[in-house]
Order: C-alpha cells, then structure tokens, then sequence
C-alpha cells in the first residue's frame, strides 16, 4: 500500500470517528434536553375541589326553631338556649369536619410532593449515570479521529 491510500484511508477513518464521536454527544444531549423537559413538564399536583356531596358543612343538621304562638318569655329563653346549643354542636361538627379534611388533604399534598421528588431524583441519576458511557465513547471517537486524521497528514 502506497502512502497515499495509507494518507486517504487515515484521513477517512479519522472522519467517520469524529462525526460518530460528535453523533455521540449530541444524541446525549438531545437525551438529556428531553428528560429535563418531561421532569419540567409534568402536572402539578392539583387541590382536589370539593363536591357537592361533601360540603364543609355536610351532614350538620340545621335546626329550624319554630316558636309559634308562644309568649311566654320562659318558652323563649328555653328555646333560644336549645337553639344556641344546637348551633354549639353544629359548629363542634363542623370544626371536626375540617380538621380531618384539611388533615387529609395536607397528608395527599405531601405524598404527591414526596412521589415528585422521588420521580425528580430518579431522572436525575439516570441522567448522571446512563449517558456517562455514551459521552465517554463520543469524546474518544473524536479524539481518535483527530490523532487519525493528523496522522493522514504525516504521512502525505
């Protein structure tokens, strides 16, 4: 083999490796843009709306006093009391009510925190450790085909 398809043959080799090598690290990239933009991207966690069904003050019976033809200032008294309790354990109820839902909706919004960050550190470590190969594959093919290609040039 003569020195110049020796020169050719390097300069062609030496080619090919820096274009894999430079098609190795932007497919990395790309990889890793496209990663960063799902983790970006995915739904936030949403505040669930309450129904109709589940009111804050569903289940609290509401009294409805009826005095009718009662003068009697004793009758009254009685009634505004009975009222006023009935108004006592309604609220009792409905202070219940809330603290367990607002229990529960704080415990679901740290769930759907903590499974975030989990998905966050996961694709994180992925990223860190799948595309190191790949990378490390890319920055050598192109140096090999620099050396192969300033070899070429010796040899010419």
């Amino acid at each position: 083999m003569d020195a110049e398809a020796a020169k050719w043959i390097l300069t062609l080799a030496g080619a090919g490796c820096e274009i894999i090598g430079l098609s190795l690290v932007i497919l990395d990239a790309r990889d890793a843009r496209r990663a960063a933009l799902e983790v970006l991207q995915a739904p936030k966690p949403v505040i669930p709306k309450r129904t109709e069904e589940g009111r804050w003050v569903s289940g609290v019976r509401r009294s409805i006093a009826s005095y009718g033809a009662a003068d009697d200032a004793r009758q009254l008294r009685e009634a505004f009391v009975r009222h006023i309790e009935g108004l006592g354990q309604q609220f009792q109820t409905l202070e219940d009510r809330l603290g367990a839902d607002m229990e529960e909706l704080s415990r679901r919004v740290v769930d759907e925190s903590d499974q975030r960050e989990r998905e966050l550190r996961g694709v994180l470590a992925d990223q860190l450790v799948s595309g190191l190969g790949r990378r490390w594959l890319g920055t050598g093919l192109f140096l090999v085909g620099v050396v192969l290609s300033a070899a070429s040039n010796l040899v010419g």
